[in-house]
């Protein structure tokens, strides 16, 4: 937000101080891209949604697995420890007592190193998405384009006149040609297939 107010304000006094070249240039042709529409209706972005939730519930499943182990383990160790010396029963709940203490976390750490592996494989998007954004002003000869979000907010302060085009649905269409699906990045430690 910041560099954006420095690049208003820069434009601003540029403006201002060569009042006769600003009357005597057209106004600059913007386009607006809306990147929500853009992340809920992309192939791509549906994909690797569809590929890190099916991760998620893997993990889920694989800590509910072991959570009915630990369970069973739990109802075992009560059985046994009537029959057990006290070194062994001590030695046996302090294992038992660690292992729960590890699967409390194992879920939440699962889901945010899955997550993670979901950002990492739009960051390669990106470079792609430019491409198709430049390509796309070039084509309609538009100076700039800037997100939805930040143009409602210019146009809101005044900072630009409210006739931009929107491109998103032409965006939409080259990135879904371009882009059907993203591979999601295996987690750390394990061999791609």
């Amino acid at each position: 937000m910041t560099r954006f107010l420095r690049s208003a304000l820069l434009l601003f006094a540029l403006a201002c101080g060569t009042p006769a070249l600003a009357d005597t240039l057209p106004p600059p042709r913007l386009g607006v891209v809306d990147l929500h529409e853009l992340s809920q209706k992309s192939l791509a972005t549906i994909d690797l949604d569809n590929k890190v939730e099916a991760a998620k519930k893997e993990a889920r499943d694989a800590v509910h697995y072991k959570s009915e182990r630990l369970q069973e383990d739990l109802r075992t160790f009560r059985v046994e420890s009537a029959s057990l010396s006290p070194e062994e029963a001590a030695r046996r709940q302090a294992d038992l007592e660690k292992r729960v203490s590890e699967l409390a976390g194992e879920e939440k750490q699962a889901v945010a190193a899955i997550e993670a592996r979901g950002a990492k494989a739009m960051e390669g998007v990106q470079a792609q998405f430019r491409d198709i954004v430049k390509t796309v002003a070039e084509g309609m000869t538009l100076d700039m384009v800037v997100e939805k979000q930040v143009y409602d907010q210019l146009v809101a302060d005044h900072l630009a006149a409210p006739d931009a085009q929107d491109v998103t649905s032409l965006v939409l269409v080259f990135l879904n040609q371009k882009i059907k699906s993203i591979d999601l990045p295996p987690a750390e430690g394990t061999a791609q297939p």
